[in-house]
């Protein structure tokens, strides 16, 4: 790795204090960095047991999907509402999971050049790989557009063939919301010249959406675990 300049060494120090100070249950919690010439490195507390991308291959129900979908679209609303030059990856992979199936972002970049329609798309392309479980290179095309174009071919007539086939016990209401956080998820995606929908407006109609399942999940939320600090290193690539 080449060697850094001081003043680059001292900016990564700064973006990392502000990263110390987020406090979200869907947002890990950065406990410590490492700044050495030859590894630059973010502490986040050790919590977390599988990324979303592998939760997906034990084939999860709808509901606990759910819970997982707005736990990020939370974590999402506080990074947007109180530290905008915080941006975030949200690819499945990114997503960690605690035991509780509560989700946390992980991996930031500070000086975000992120626009809105930018993290829209990218939480639209989340929902749907959590609702499909593809992921794009796996579809049909190859590509991010060939995917979305597939899903768009198959709503809301064909929605069967977008979800999950190893989804199991899928009631008439669970496949009507997912008609709906599908609907959302396409209008997020769309690269159009209508222009994406804000990030508020995504949260509303995702929150419409899955009103009853989302209050059984928020009851849910109130059970508790006691952790041990153990410690997880994200190196910065």
């Amino acid at each position: 790795m080449e060697q850094r300049g001081k003043a680059f060494r001292r900016t990564f120090g700064e973006e990392c204090r502000i990263l110390a100070q987020l406090r979200h249950k869907n947002v890990a919690k950065v406990i410590g960095w490492c700044d050495r010439r030859d590894m630059q490195a973010v502490v986040t507390e050790g919590v977390h047991v599988r990324s979303v991308e592998e939760w997906l291959v034990v084939a999860p129900p709808w509901k606990q999907r759910l819970k997982v979908m707005m736990g990020v679209m939370d974590g999402i609303c506080y990074l947007d509402e109180h530290w905008l030059r915080v941006g975030y990856d949200l690819r499945t992979r990114s997503v960690l999971l605690r035991e509780d199936i509560e989700p946390s972002i992980c991996k930031f970049k500070v000086r975000n050049q992120d626009s809105e329609s930018t993290n829209v798309y990218w939480l639209g392309m989340f929902v749907l790989e959590v609702v499909a479980n593809k992921r794009p290179r796996e579809a049909l095309e190859a590509s991010e557009t060939g995917f979305i174009d597939w899903v768009r071919l198959q709503c809301p007539a064909q929605i069967k063939k977008v979800v999950d086939e190893k989804m199991k016990k899928l009631t008439a209401a669970s496949f009507e919301q997912i008609k709906q956080v599908t609907a959302v998820d396409l209008e997020c995606t769309d690269v159009s010249a209508n222009g994406s929908p804000t990030m508020k407006h995504v949260s509303r109609m995702l929150r419409r959406a899955c009103v009853p399942s989302s209050a059984q999940a928020i009851h849910a939320h109130h059970h508790h675990h006691h952790h041990h600090h153990q410690q997880e290193l994200l190196v910065l690539v």
